[in-house]
């Protein structure tokens, strides 16, 4: 592959990776802490990239991660359940 062809698909499939990836400390936020105000950006970027996941159906790399991302998003729901519970 030419380097000029390598070119013209790293920075579309670097944009792709960086919309559909959820960063590993990102998931360890989520998942081995409590609930704080660190979680606020977190939880938005992590919002953005469920969307962009959902985005995607033809993605093969993009429903894998979605599958992935909805078990986050169901713990990130229990912690926030369980916060508000003892407030």
């Amino acid at each position: 592959m030419s380097t000029l062809c390598l070119q013209k698909i790293e920075k579309p499939l670097a944009n792709l990776l960086g919309d559909l990836c959820i960063p590993p400390a990102h998931a360890l936020l989520i998942l081995d802490t409590d609930v704080s105000d660190e979680w606020i950006p977190v939880i938005t970027d992590f919002e953005r990239k469920l969307l962009a996941l959902k985005a995607r159906p033809k993605v093969k790399a993009a429903r894998d991660l979605a599958e992935v991302a909805e078990g986050l998003r169901i713990a990130v729901r229990a912690d926030l359940m369980r916060t508000r519970v003892h407030f």
